[in-house]
């Protein structure tokens, strides 16, 4: 057993104008090449469109968005090795997993953040504004970083039989 301590999480920062941690991890997934300036005017914007067309506080907006996106279950992977006489292979198997609270949150942001960039690329727009669509379609369930999650979840429920050999067992079938 490595003797190393566990991986040590470092809580962001939160921004100058709305005092948010969810906000700066917006901006850190929107940031390209070391630009954080740009990517704060595309977050601000997108959040102030969000604001004019919705009537409500865009941080709700934000934080109901990245709740809804963030996946509940994921896969993972499992070594495990053949019981045969003679045969000393190991097979991984996809096994389902619980996604913690943090890495869900940070997952969603980015698939709303790909997302919003692949449909700013394809009509041609800004993307601010396609930030903003995203933004407001996840926090109604709807758009493509919501069929993400659930393509996420199938996938999970698909190889629930082997959840038997994952370390949780929330996802497996209950037993008699």
């Amino acid at each position: 057993m490595p003797r190393r301590n566990g991986a040590q999480y470092v809580l962001a920062q939160p921004d100058p104008i709305y005092k948010s941690r969810l906000v700066s991890l917006l901006i850190v997934r929107i940031l390209k090449s070391g630009k954080k300036s740009l990517a704060r005017r595309i977050v601000y914007k997108s959040l102030e469109i969000i604001a004019e067309k919705t009537e409500e506080h865009p941080i709700r907006v934000l934080e109901r968005a990245a709740r809804n996106a963030a996946p509940r279950f994921g896969l993972g992977r499992s070594r495990r090795r053949r019981k045969r006489r003679g045969m000393r292979r190991r097979r991984r198997h996809k096994v389902p997993v619980r996604i913690r609270a943090y890495k869900g949150i940070t997952t969603s942001l980015k698939w709303i953040v790909y997302y919003s960039r692949e449909h700013a690329k394809k009509a041609g727009k800004n993307i601010a504004s396609q930030l903003a669509i995203e933004l407001m379609n996840a926090s109604e369930r709807k758009g493509k970083a919501m069929k993400k999650r659930q393509e996420s979840h199938r996938s999970a429920k698909a190889v629930r039989h082997f959840a038997r050999w994952c370390y949780y067992r929330g996802f497996s079938r209950r037993r008699k």
